[in-house]
């Protein structure tokens, strides 16, 4: 008996020629363990006492006097002789004030200051290399297609017989004491 049916068929394969695509190209890289030498430095802050003098200036006012002569005419009469007649007299005037005074003061004083101590040293250092090219590649989509093939089919049939019957002797097995 032969039966119709539809059978998938891969392009390229089964005496189909493959389809042409166009050429592509897809990166490929490799990664290669390397070391390189690199400078690492930390740097530490730490911190120090140090004592140092302070200058500060006090002001005081202090109280200073200047002499001056001053000399002080008035109109005079003589007894008995008429006219005008000056009457002079220099006299000391003194002029007192307050003149401000600078005063130099030294104080001791402990400052707490912050160094910087940096420690390197040269280390090596694991940095991956990655190396990468175009490669040629094959990304032709390939589609499988649907062909009408013909399959024969045969009809088989089973058939029950006759009994066959076989004498056969069984022993029993025996304990033993």
């Amino acid at each position: 008996m032969e039966l119709r049916v539809r059978q998938v068929v891969w392009p390229g394969f089964d005496g189909y020629s493959p389809p042409e695509c166009p050429p592509s190209k897809l990166p490929h890289c490799t990664t290669a363990d390397d070391a390189a030498q690199l400078r690492l430095c930390t740097t530490r802050v730490s911190t120090h006492r140090s004592s140092l003098m302070a200058t500060l200036y006090e002001q005081e006012l202090v109280k200073r006097c200047d002499t001056h002569y001053v000399t002080q005419c008035r109109p005079g009469y003589r007894y008995g002789t008429p006219g005008y007649r000056k009457n002079c007299v220099t006299r000391p005037v003194q002029t007192c004030y307050d003149a401000p005074v600078l005063r130099r003061v030294d104080i001791p004083i402990k400052v707490k200051m912050a160094s910087l101590e940096e420690e390197c040293r040269v280390q090596l250092v694991p940095t991956p290399r990655t190396t990468c090219w175009d490669k040629d590649a094959d990304l032709c989509p390939r589609v499988p297609e649907l062909a009408h093939t013909v399959q024969k089919l045969y009809r088989c049939s089973a058939a029950i017989s006759e009994d066959q019957c076989q004498r056969v002797r069984l022993t029993i097995p025996r304990e033993i004491w």
